[in-house]
């Protein structure tokens, strides 16, 4: 994920929560976390959960989910 932050981090902000600290813990649960690896892909302009992914991801496919949110959004 570490490069794919990198390769995008102009277009698509990254944020990355650690579900064992309280607060954060607390926000993956509104977001609907269950499990680890998981990603949640939020609408720049609301809190709408557009996309959810879970489970390890080769690059290719996170890449796909991204162009197509940075399309989608204008990045």
């Amino acid at each position: 994920m570490h490069g794919l932050r990198n390769e995008y981090q102009d277009r698509i902000n990254f944020v990355v929560l650690d579900v064992d600290d309280r607060e954060d813990g607390r926000l993956a649960r509104l977001l609907g976390y269950r499990g680890t690896p998981a990603y949640l892909l939020i609408a720049p302009d609301s809190a709408e959960v557009l996309a959810r992914v879970y489970g390890v991801q080769h690059g290719r496919a996170l890449r796909n989910i991204l162009d197509s949110l940075a399309a989608r959004f204008g990045s």
